[in-house]
């Protein structure tokens, strides 16, 4: 359900100005939780000792992508000269 959340967030970013940036949070998410998991699996922890690190990790990646949907990305103006 949170997956389905984050692609509607990364979409609405995307069409605020952030393009490809918005892909960001999610990808650098997914990185991290699989070497939380791979960390978890080599040392023997249990599930229940790993969820509340990845649920904390998916409510920072969530809060991200709602912070750039509201915020337009504002690009810095050139000057342009004749």
């Amino acid at each position: 359900m949170t997956l389905i959340f984050e692609v509607v967030l990364t979409v609405v970013a995307y069409k605020r100005g952030w393009k490809w940036i918005a892909i960001l949070p999610v990808g650098i998410c997914i990185i991290i939780a699989l070497g939380i998991g791979f960390v978890g699996g080599l040392t023997g922890c249990s599930l229940q000792t790993l969820i509340p690190y990845l649920i904390s990790l998916d409510i920072m990646t969530i809060l991200a992508l709602i912070w750039m949907s509201i915020k337009k990305r504002q690009l810095p103006e050139t000057e342009v000269t004749n």
